[in-house]
């Protein structure tokens, strides 16, 4: 058999070409017989935008009043396909009990959650966590005398020290 030509239609498929492709390919002898097939390229994406910018874990521990916010981080995504489509979310997960009297209320870990998705359903995601304590002391609102007198009771030998203390702090009035 003397082939003459061989010819197809696209055969380098991209994002641009994502879905199902018509590809027909045809094929001729020196004697002008011709024969053609058609088949269908399917062209799909698999990879996941990636998330860029975001912090991280932090090895420092902040105090309650000093927890960085997100301004500045320019976090984004790229996708391998169309960054036009990427869909982003953010959410923050904390271990923050809702009760003001636990310890655990005021010394906790903070997540910050972004989440990107391209046009074909990939996702991925990125997180930061944050360490949070209450490092600050109580403050006295009002001051302590030197001297305190008490009239200790003699059958008893004790006495009652009458002493009125307001205090302040930061975190957990």
């Amino acid at each position: 058999i003397d082939i003459m030509s061989i010819t197809s239609g696209n055969t380098m498929f991209d994002c641009d070409d994502l879905g199902p492709n018509s590809l027909t390919v045809s094929i001729s002898d020196i004697n002008g017989n011709t024969s053609s097939c058609t088949s269908i390229v399917t062209v799909s994406d698999f990879e996941a935008p990636v998330i860029f910018n975001v912090p991280g874990t932090s090895t420092t521990v902040y105090d309650c009043a000093n927890i960085p916010d997100t301004l500045g981080y320019n976090v984004f995504a790229t996708d391998n396909c169309d960054d036009m489509d990427i869909t982003y979310t953010y959410n923050v997960q904390t271990t923050q009990s809702g009760t003001d009297t636990d310890c655990s209320f005021y010394n906790y870990s903070l997540t910050r959650i972004w989440e990107a998705s391209d046009a074909s359903g990939n996702m991925t995601t990125a997180s930061e966590v944050i360490l949070i304590e209450d490092n600050n002391t109580p403050d006295f609102a009002t001051s302590i005398p030197d001297t305190i007198f008490a009239l200790a009771d003699l059958l008893n030998c004790s006495a009652t020290v009458p002493l009125f203390i307001t205090s302040t702090d930061y975190s957990d009035s």
